[in-house]
């Protein structure tokens, strides 16, 4: 990693994020023996990759960013974008495999009654999981670019990225993180947010509110209520709705 801290940019970021895959994979992590024990769990992956690979990719883009100057910004960028192109999954299955396969063999070979077939399965969850959320990935370097065009990135802009976020007051609510969660929901389901990053969503609310009890909503904890709503969250707001149909039926007399 001591390379990509020079001002010569050599990694682009889908290099980057291949090199995030490998490491994590390969290394002694949970991910294998987690694996090993859920085989069939295909899910395990996609939940790692939008959640903590997909926030860590996008913090890494504003961390990496700030030594550069806007031309060097515009050049990593406008690469990164194109690698979306030239690296697509299906063209580096093979080297991820090598890299991949060649550093898990061995762990593989000190596993009782482990087998060559399930190495080629491990490998095979890992990419086909990849190949699903590379979109993710793509509309998140985009929407860096968007944001370095709009100067909220970049050593030149009026504000970085930190200053900006650390400016932003937030809106204080009476809400509990449970019904923030559940409220931000119902807008995506219902099309009002069109977002299709749910990581998009979790961060704006982070960013711009605080809950009844807290002035820093955990994103796990956000993120849990948002997928997973309780059944007192969702009669709350049952009931704050239909408060507001009646709200909006008084104010139309008017």
């Amino acid at each position: 990693m001591e390379e990509l801290l020079n001002f010569e940019i050599k990694v682009h970021l889908v290099e980057e994020l291949e090199l995030r895959i490998i490491k994590v994979v390969s290394s002694e992590s949970d991910f294998l023996s987690y694996w090993l024990d859920s085989m069939y769990e295909t899910d395990y992956f996609d939940r790692y990759m939008q959640g903590m690979l997909l926030n860590d990719y996008y913090k890494y883009i504003y961390t990496r960013s700030k030594p550069l100057n806007n031309n060097e910004i515009l050049n990593w960028l406008t690469i990164s974008i194109n690698q979306f192109n030239t690296h697509r999954p299906e063209l580096r299955k093979d080297y991820l495999s090598e890299k991949i396969l060649t550093a898990i063999g061995p762990r593989f070979s000190d596993i009782p009654d482990s087998k060559p077939a399930d190495l080629e399965l491990f490998f095979e969850t890992i990419f086909n999981s990849y190949q699903r959320n590379f979109h993710c990935f793509r509309e998140v370097t985009l929407k860096a670019m968007d944001d370095f065009k709009k100067g909220f990135l970049g050593s030149f802009a009026k504000l970085s990225t930190q200053e900006f976020q650390e400016s932003k007051k937030k809106i204080k609510t009476d809400l509990t993180v449970q019904q923030l969660g559940y409220l931000f929901r119902i807008f995506k389901e219902e099309g009002i947010i069109t977002s299709k990053i749910n990581q998009e969503i979790y961060e704006v609310v982070i960013e711009s509110f605080s809950s009844k009890r807290k002035e820093d909503i955990s994103h796990n904890t956000l993120k849990n209520h948002f997928e997973s709503p309780e059944r007192d969250t969702i009669d709350f707001w049952r009931q704050k709705f239909m408060q507001l149909v009646q709200k909006a039926r008084k104010d139309k007399e008017q």
